[in-house]
Formats: structure tokens, sequence, C-alpha cells
């Protein structure tokens, strides 16, 4: 007996058993029926969902905005968490510069103290909430030309760069 005639014996079992079973399910209750293809059916939307619709493979939404304060202008920095859970004790770290009244620019690198950064919900920081390796914020108008998201492990969870969003 070849191995080909054992695969055709067992497609023929196959196709009988399927054939019987369909059979068996075309003598039950209407009922019954109603009730898988209901199930059979709320099986194929969430199958389809997932292919149709699937989830944001970006964890994160980063934009930076630059608002009118007094004679000069205040950066803040929008950290939206679309789908990395609740972050407990996470830290943003930023690299950019500061901008002086005379439009000087002083590069630097800041962090955040740890914070929570909930799953869902926009997280504004305003520079205030940055500091350098020596405790000082940077000013309030910042060029931010990359952003890193970090979690209580110090593991990265996002590095790119934050959007501007159009005037």
């Amino acid at each position: 007996m070849s191995v080909q005639d054992v695969a055709a014996r067992a497609a023929t079992k196959g196709k009988d058993a399927l054939l019987a079973r369909w059979q068996a399910f075309r003598e039950e209750s209407p009922y019954f029926q109603a009730k898988v293809g209901l199930v059979a059916a709320w099986a194929v939307v969430a199958i389809l969902t997932v292919f149709i619709a699937p989830p944001s493979p970006i964890p994160f939404v980063i934009e930076q905005k630059s608002m009118s304060f007094g004679l000069s202008a205040k950066t803040t920095l929008t950290i939206f968490n679309q789908n990395a859970g609740n972050l407990e004790d996470a830290t943003v770290e930023i690299t950019g510069a500061t901008i002086d009244f005379d439009d000087k620019e002083l590069p630097g690198s800041w962090r955040t103290k740890k914070m929570v950064i909930p799953e869902g919900l926009k997280t504004t920081l305003s520079t205030e909430s940055f500091f350098d390796k020596s405790g000082i914020s940077p000013g309030h108008n910042l060029r931010i030309v990359n952003v890193r998201v970090l979690d209580d492990d110090d593991d990265e969870l996002y590095n790119g760069p934050a959007a501007t969003p159009p005037k």
C-alpha cells in the first residue's frame, strides 16, 4: 500500500465523516440550527473585524505644540497612549534645544520624573515637567527633536520625533 493510497483513504474517511455530521446537523431542531448559525455568524464577524480594522500598531501619538505665552511662546508635549497599557512609573525623555528671546538655540536633553501615562488618555506636559541632569528645567520655548518613552525598568517603549500639528 503506497502513501498515496493511504492519503486517499484518509481523505475519503474524512469526507464521509463530514457528510455524516452534516446530515446529523440537518436532522437537529431548527432552534439548535439557529443557535449554531448565530455563533458561526458572530465568529465570522469577529474574524473579519480583526482583518478589516486591526488594532493600531503605533503605541503612542506624540505632538509638540507652541502656544502664545506673553511676549514669547510656550511649548507643550502631548502624549496619547493608544495601546501600550497603563504605564505606572514611566519616564519621558526629550532631546532638543531651548530657544531664547533672540532666537539663540541652546541644545540639551531633559527627562521627567516617574509619572503615570494611562492608556486611552492624553497626557500634556509643559516644559516645567522636564529636568536636565542638574535638575534645571528648559526654557518655555523649546524645539523638541526626539522623544523617548521609557517604562519602569527603563526599557524603551517609543523613540522618535514629536509631530507638529498643522496650524
